[in-house]
């Protein structure tokens, strides 16, 4: 009986590692396209003078899986009722006599690698599934293991061990009416985020939309198959980046349901400029889960989080905030003119997401050179004094460049602010030398 039982430790091992036999298949299985195979098997299959086929019939296993039988193969591995779907075999091994050393062990092996045991009240005398999901059952002295597919539905296989329980002596009625009974059905759920409308929002300069999501109980292992007591939910996103430098994002999704289920995933991605990338959520959430109510929010730490509502209404976007533009100031040293061609507030500047409680100033300002040499215009060249404060560039693109006599490059020019800023001056020019100054009205400023 040890080294049966010990069998069992093996194959329990072999099935965590995600096989369907260990070793077993070497030997010529005996092969039938119908019914129950009457050979023999091994161990104590041989001594008590019964199969492990016996113990299910392929009418019984077809009932429960949904799909037909092709083979029934009598192996050292057990009982195979195999299927077109290689991933749908039911593996049955049994131990007719010495059960109970049998259970142990299963029990042994489980612990050997390091599986955490789920007891399974109702089921013969003692049950349980291990981490692969293999349902170990004992009812008397008899020991018998039921794995239901390359990912086993737990369900299904206690549906199976009630059908072999109702075969053995001291089964109880409400195992025999269980297995006596239709397979209950499983409604199918399928809950479609309703789009349009359009569900989009911006972040550090990036374009995000989201372009699908579905809450399901399809079995994200097996597809083919319905969870009864959960739904997965799948949530679709884009990113576009409309600039022309990268922008990279590390921080954390989190998409909250009305019912307070809240679903996180870690972010760190870059997106190069041009480009779109796709992000994917999905996580389990309850059964009757839906969209009213749900919101998903992009956050990096200690900077100001984005929000979108999935459900109702698409908020009008509060940012960028657009500022009166069109101010032109000259100076004589060096001769450029500069015109403010845009100037807004936004939560965004140079592809990064503002801190909490601070905002970014956004310029596109034209410098046009009339010296007889090229002008220089540079960081330098800008400054805004706000709030009493004197704040330099937080960014300028191109960085620095000699702008040639008669001729005019666009910069674009961002500072960062304290979101609590009224008003505000432009400093154009190199400090200490000839300037020019423009008032901003940031009260004014508009989406």
């Amino acid at each position: 009986m040890k080294t049966r039982a010990w069998k069992f430790v093996v194959l329990l091992a072999c099935s965590i590692l995600v096989l369907a036999s260990c070793g077993g298949q070497s030997a010529a299985p005996k092969v039938n396209s119908g019914g129950n195979n009457s050979g023999s098997s091994s161990g104590t299959a041989k001594k008590s003078g019964k199969s492990e086929c016996d113990l299910l019939t392929k009418e019984e296993v077809e009932a429960v899986i949904e799909a037909k039988v092709t083979n029934v193969q009598d192996t050292d591995a057990g009982c195979l009722y195999q299927t077109e779907d290689v991933t749908n075999t039911v593996q049955v091994l049994v131990s007719w006599e010495g059960g109970k050393a049998a259970m142990t062990g299963a029990r042994a092996g489980a612990k050997l690698v390091g599986s955490n045991i789920e007891q399974v009240q109702g089921l013969g005398d003692e049950a349980f599934f291990d981490i692969a999901n293999s349902l170990h059952v004992l009812q008397g002295d008899v020991y018998f293991n039921i794995r239901n597919g390359l990912f086993t539905d737990p369900d299904s296989a206690k549906l199976l061990a009630a059908h072999a329980l109702a075969r053995l002596p001291g089964a109880s009625a409400s195992i025999k009416a269980t297995a006596a009974a239709p397979k209950p059905k499983i409604a199918q759920v399928e809950r479609a985020l309703a789009i349009p409308p359009f569900r989009t929002f911006q972040y550090a300069d990036l374009q995000f939309s989201v372009t699908q999501g579905l809450i399901t109980n399809r079995n994200p292992l097996d597809p083919t198959k319905l969870r009864k007591d959960q739904a997965t939910l799948q949530l679709t996103i884009s990113a576009n980046n409309p600039t022309k430098t990268f922008a990279r994002i590390v921080g954390e999704w989190q998409l909250k349901l009305a019912d307070g289920t809240t679903i996180k995933d870690k972010l760190d991605k870059s997106v190069q400029a041009g480009q779109t990338q796709e992000f994917e959520l999905s996580d389990d959430v309850p059964l009757n889960a839906t969209w009213q109510g749900a919101q998903l929010t992009l956050t990096e730490p200690g900077k100001e989080p984005a929000v979108l509502p999935l459900d109702g209404n698409v908020p009008a976007a509060q940012y960028p905030a657009k500022i009166p533009a069109g101010q032109e100031t000259s100076l004589t040293s060096p001769q450029v003119k500069f015109k403010i061609n845009e100037a807004s507030v936004d939560l965004d500047g140079a592809n990064k997401r503002a801190p909490v409680g601070k905002r970014y100033l956004v310029f596109k300002i034209v410098a046009s050179c009339s010296d007889k040499y090229s002008c220089l215009v540079s960081p330098q060249s800008f400054r805004v004094f706000a709030d009493g404060a004197t704040i330099q560039p937080d960014t300028v693109t191109p960085v620095a460049d000699a702008v040639k006599e008669g001729a005019s490059e666009e910069f674009q020019v961002v500072f960062l602010i304290p979101a609590t800023t009224n008003s505000a001056e432009l400093e154009l020019g190199e400090a200490g030398k000839v300037t020019a100054k423009a008032t901003l009205d940031l009260k004014s400023a508009k989406p």
